[in-house]
């Protein structure tokens, strides 16, 4: 499924955090900058997959997360083939 609408500027500005900030990733990662831009920028359902690493470890701190979506947390280097899965499941 294609990202359906991209938000313009204005859209943007005023949307909805979908990256919570309870997150503790250290202020100005460009990890944190990134994923917020990226699920800001559309009202799409999403799903997330992500690799063990410093943006799974610091954004879900049992037993919070910080991802206002649907997410999976796959062991190392197989996020891209939970991706497909998840792909095929939706």
């Amino acid at each position: 499924m294609a990202i359906t609408s991209i938000k313009n500027l204005k859209e943007f500005s005023t949307t909805n955090e979908r990256f919570e900030g309870a997150h503790l990733l250290c202020p100005g990662c460009a990890h944190s900058m990134i994923v917020r831009e990226l699920m800001n920028c559309t009202d799409d359902n999403l799903v997330l997959a992500t690799n063990t690493g410093c943006l799974e470890v610091s954004t879900a701190v049992y037993p919070y997360t910080s991802w206002d979506t649907s997410w999976i947390h796959i062991g190392f280097a197989h996020a891209g083939n939970s991706s497909i899965l998840c792909r095929v499941y939706v």
